[in-house]
């Protein structure tokens, strides 16, 4: 009786592909890519410093400038001088001796020059009648001034405006409410009136 043997078989390995590798890492490649690029869009979106909250400061901005409007200021007087200075120290210090002494003054830089002023009338008769009764070397001369503003609240300003052109004080409470408190606004009991109002306009408001 013979023995039967039991073939084995061998099993047959199956021969490397390149090409399943290759889509296999490809496919690992893009994948952790798109990860990549979606946790970026993630941070940069919650990033204060991101493109979208700089827009939305330029709209605020962009709005707030529409807002503001400019008023124009036109006022012609007659100013009673009493010197023209080549520096602010020597000014202000003729100044301080006329304060010093009882008589209102005001330094008013315009070009190369520190006018002195202590006083003003919107006439040059009334400003002449004014300076013979001053015991100084005076000059009556015209004195213009002109110039634009910008103001969130136009029509208030046109209103203060319109009452130093035509020499009446504003309330020093309702320009507050225009420029507010940071501006050094010209007081009711300045002696100098409209032509301290005036100073104000050329030197603190004019663009």
């Amino acid at each position: 009786m013979k023995k039967k043997h039991k073939i084995f078989s061998k099993k047959r390995s199956r021969p490397f592909s390149w090409k399943s590798t290759l889509v296999s890492v490809g496919a690992a490649f893009l994948l952790s890519l798109g990860m990549g690029l979606l946790l970026m869009r993630l941070f940069v979106s919650v990033d204060p410093s991101s493109s979208g909250v700089e827009n939305d400061d330029k709209e605020v901005s962009m709005a707030q400038e529409k807002k503001a409007e400019t008023v124009k200021v036109e006022a012609d007087v007659f100013v009673i001088q009493t010197g023209a200075f080549s520096t602010e120290e020597e000014a202000n210090g003729w100044k301080d001796k006329l304060v010093s002494a009882g008589t209102p003054a005001l330094v008013w830089n315009r070009g190369e020059y520190y006018y002195l002023f202590i006083g003003q009338a919107p006439s040059k008769e009334e400003a002449q009648a004014i300076a013979a009764g001053i015991d100084k070397e005076t000059y009556v001369k015209e004195w213009n001034v002109t110039g634009e503003m910008k103001t969130d609240q136009p029509e208030k300003a046109k209103e203060l405006v319109r009452q130093v052109e035509n020499g009446k004080i504003p309330g020093s409470e309702d320009a507050e409410a225009v420029w507010g408190e940071d501006y050094d606004i010209p007081q009711p009991a300045d002696e100098l009136g409209i032509l301290a109002w005036l100073h104000f306009f050329e030197k603190q408001l004019f663009s």
